[in-house]
């Protein structure tokens, strides 16, 4: 369900006709229909967290083994990582980090999203 489906045609020629073109879009559309499968979405947090330079490494080896996908980053004075990940898992993500920085970085959840997981 809630799927689109775009066929391009690059010739502008009119051999196939009105018949023809129909049958090779369908054809298009269901090679495509049937080569994407199916997704389960899941529920998904979207977090984000400001830390130190020297804390970015350990926060990107963390996400990676969480499964998370890395949104955004943003470098200044500190750099924000905006993150996602399945939102059964965010509580304990943002717990470990929260203990492995010793209480300096809690990540803050700043929205939700559906995505493919897994």
């Amino acid at each position: 369900t809630d799927a689109c489906v775009v066929v391009t045609r690059y010739f502008g020629g009119i051999l196939l006709g009105a018949g023809g073109l129909v049958r090779a879009y369908s054809h298009a559309a269901k090679l495509a229909v049937d080569a994407c499968g199916i997704a389960v979405m899941t529920e998904c947090a979207v977090m984000s967290v400001r830390v130190g330079y020297d804390f970015l490494g350990t926060l990107q080896r963390m996400l990676a083994d969480a499964g998370a996908i890395i949104k955004d980053t943003v470098y200044t004075d500190l750099v924000t990582v905006t993150f996602s990940l399945p939102r059964t898992d965010a509580p304990a993500l943002a717990a470990r980090i929260t203990d492995l920085s010793a209480g300096l970085y809690t990540p803050a959840d700043v929205g939700t999203e559906y995505r493919a997981v897994g």
